[in-house]
């Protein structure tokens, strides 16, 4: 872990925290979107929360709140959103259009879903995907065109974004998502606390083993320069140095 400013960190971790126990169902739904599999979304949510905590300790300024979880959150899902050999994927029964949005390229739906259902602008789109607004505009227009989306959302287009917006927030919210999203806040927060009280230990040993070290080499050399002459000379030799043996030589 990075030097930290305590009291700039936990300034930042608070508001974040605050944020993302306000926020985490709509995290449980862009997750669950990905992977399709409730036990891998309560996975993913364990570890982005703890990671994304850890990582904004570095910080020196308050990070875009909004942004900063879904970075972590798109990278671990794009990750983990076909790993079929532990997690089942859930199907879409109940919308021919919904299941098939899924087949389209995963960076192209995850803009999408994005933009139409997290309500999210291009450039905290960018700044998620790492793409530029224009390859974002890309890649909206391809799904839009894909579904056979207006982009104006009247009529047909309309009702297709609804049926889509209603199927991406129909799952079942987990009574104990905040428990799982508290456990990962505790236990960056005990890492955290691990970390400072080593780094505080340090500082106070520091100078004790810099102060022994010292007094190794000086009382080392002036015990070698009493058993050997030669030694002595060359120590004598020494600018500056010399002034702290010859005396006992």
């Amino acid at each position: 872990m990075a030097k930290i400013d305590p009291r700039l960190s936990e300034g930042i971790n608070r508001q974040l925290v605050d944020f993302l126990l306000e926020n985490c169902e709509r995290y449980y739904l862009f997750i669950y979107s990905m992977v399709k599999n409730e036990e891998q979304v309560k996975n993913i949510i364990t570890k982005t929360t703890f990671f994304s905590l850890a990582n904004a300790r570095k910080l020196k300024d308050m990070p875009r709140m909004r942004t900063w979880f879904y970075q972590l959150i798109v990278k671990e899902g794009m990750r983990r959103m076909h790993d079929y050999g532990k997690y089942k994927r859930d199907f879409t029964y109940d919308s021919q259009l919904y299941a098939y949005m899924e087949t389209i390229e995963p960076s192209a739906t995850n803009a999408f879903k994005l933009y139409y259902f997290e309500g999210m602008n291009l450039e905290e789109i960018g700044e998620i995907l790492h793409m530029s607004p224009a390859e974002i505009n890309k890649r909206l227009k391809l799904v839009r065109h894909k579904l056979g989306i207006d982009v104006s959302l009247e009529d047909e287009s309309g009702e297709k974004m609804d049926e889509l917006i209603e199927v991406y927030e129909s799952p079942e919210i987990p009574e104990d998502l905040e428990d799982v999203v508290l456990e990962a806040i505790n236990r960056e927060k005990e890492d955290y606390e691990r970390h400072m009280a080593r780094q505080y230990k340090f500082r106070i040993i520091k100078p004790v083993i810099l102060i022994l070290a010292i007094a190794a080499w000086y009382f080392g050399t002036l015990a070698m320069g009493k058993a050997n002459p030669e030694f002595a000379e060359m120590v004598e030799a020494v600018p500056f140095i010399k002034y702290l043996f010859i005396p006992f030589f």
